[in-house]
């Protein structure tokens, strides 16, 4: 085998790799998280771990306590413009819960003062905090839509 067989070899075994990796890093359905079968009493999902985050409520919802994966699918539009739960087309003006990040998409927070961040369509929380969860957004009056949220808990956090 040559060198070039073998370096075209080495590069398509790192692509796969990286590939796998991502997917796993991402995907919240890996062994040890399930749909959560026990929340806490102030969190705002059902025991089947589905909640639907209306576009035109306002404020952040408490989902529970972490280590937990979410997976979230929709589509809503703000003030005439589409997004779905990881992108958008314009950016979240000052008095936007982040403002800075792309308005409409799905944020969420540790804590109840904690810095809010892009959640999307799917991310994991390793933190055994509160998680919050919210739409980043300025005007939810001319809100239309929802996204679909489903909360995984982790069976190894003791939850």
């Amino acid at each position: 085998m040559s060198i070039k067989m073998l370096l075209i070899l080495l590069a398509a075994v790192v692509v796969f790799g990286v590939l796998v990796g991502t997917y796993k890093s991402l995907h919240p359905y890996d062994p040890g998280f399930e749909t959560a079968k026990t929340v806490e009493a102030d969190s705002d999902v059902p025991a089947n771990g589905m909640i639907e985050m209306a576009a035109n409520r306002s404020g952040w919802r408490l989902i529970g306590k972490g280590p937990l994966a979410i997976n979230a699918n929709g589509k809503i539009n703000y003030g005439g413009h589409e997004a779905v739960p990881g992108k958008s087309e314009t950016i979240a003006p000052e008095g936007a819960p982040a403002p800075g990040l792309p308005q409409g998409i799905l944020l969420a927070k540790i804590g109840e003062t904690g810095k809010p961040f892009k959640c999307g369509g799917v991310c994991k929380i390793a933190f055994k905090d509160k998680i919050y969860l919210a739409i980043n957004d300025t005007d939810y009056t001319d809100n239309i839509g929802a996204y679909n949220v489903t909360v995984l808990r982790n069976s190894d956090s003791g939850q």
